[in-house]
């Protein structure tokens, strides 16, 4: 798989943004999957709107480990979320991981308007302490 996904793709004199993201857990698309969540995405900021397992499995470090994946390949650097703790709706904002300023290589596809940023190398993603795990922390407990 590609290091890097692009949200934007351009056909005729439209460009198409990839805004909202729905994940299933599953070994092949179209089978039963045991866990779901919408990600909404806006700059490099996400927003987990649902996120829904089955009674038998638990959201795991190793699922926690494919998101932060996914946001690193989406430029994302923090990820909002609510949830319930003690019958309470909790807001929360989390970094997902820190970024390098350095021009990125690659070119990229679609014109951004000039007001925007150039691109940004981000730090590869690698697998982290619990401890040193914020999101998963929040997921998890």
């Amino acid at each position: 798989m590609s290091d890097d996904i692009s949200r934007y793709v351009k056909i005729d004199d439209w460009i198409f943004e990839v805004k909202m993201v729905r994940a299933i857990r599953t070994e092949r698309y179209g089978e039963p999957y045991s866990a779901t969540a919408s990600v909404s995405l806006n700059g490099q900021h996400a927003f987990i709107d649902g996120l829904m397992t089955s009674d038998q499995a638990e959201f795991t470090r190793d699922d926690y480990q494919s998101f932060r994946k996914f946001f690193a390949q989406m430029n994302v650097d923090q990820v909002n979320f609510d949830r319930y703790k003690q019958n309470k709706l909790k807001s929360d904002t989390i970094p997902v991981f820190t970024s390098v300023e350095k021009p990125s290589a690659e070119k990229v596809s679609v014109e951004k308007a000039p007001k925007e940023k150039a691109p940004v190398e981000k730090v590869s993603v690698k697998e982290i302490p619990e401890k040193e795990a914020p999101l998963l922390q929040l997921v998890l407990g």
